[in-house]
């Protein structure tokens, strides 16, 4: 499952790229997320044809805009968001530890603190280093399940009830 926006650099095309490469047999990618603006719409036909032109058409699934993605992240086994540039905080990422999933992401940005080795794979922004990593996790049922055992454990440290506490007493700190 990837679950995000429209935007080119949340790697929707760096998905493709890499799924074109995975010879694990029997996946399906869920994409969810839906054209909102006109140029997203440009993007997502551009999509459409990457999945074309790549002989993916049968394997993807475009979701289009969901409310339920809390729904589709407990349906899910993988969590994949590739981006081409690094994301400020990535609560998607959060999101998906939180169900259970173990997270195949590109290091950069605020994922790079988010996902740890125990929840997921970090890789370079490149198809090959994507595609490794997903097929890794496709083919190894066992190593899905320990890095969703580590993906619960890791977003625990995200929950609010953590955080604000957290963040009350640096702020004590730094008045003091």
């Amino acid at each position: 499952l990837m679950a995000s926006r429209l935007e080119p650099w949340k790697g929707h095309g760096l998905l493709l790229e890499a799924l074109a490469r995975v010879r694990e047999p029997g996946w399906v990618a869920w994409i969810a997320g839906g054209p909102q603006r006109p140029h997203e719409e440009k993007y997502f036909a551009e999509l459409q044809q990457q999945a074309e032109r790549l002989r993916l058409a049968e394997r993807i699934r475009w979701l289009g805009q969901r409310s339920d993605v809390a729904s589709l992240l407990g349906a899910a086994d993988i969590f994949c968001q590739p981006n081409t540039t690094p994301e400020p905080f990535g609560m998607a990422f959060v999101e998906a530890l939180a169900a259970g999933l173990p997270v195949v992401a590109t290091r950069g940005g605020g994922v790079s603190e988010i996902v740890t080795a125990e929840a997921g794979l970090l890789t370079a922004p490149e198809p090959e280093a994507v595609a490794a990593a997903l097929a890794e996790l496709i083919g190894d049922p066992r190593r899905r399940q320990a890095l969703a055992a580590g993906a619960r454990a890791r977003a625990a440290y995200f929950a609010p009830e953590v955080r604000i506490p957290a963040l009350a007493e640096a702020l004590r700190e730094v008045v003091a």
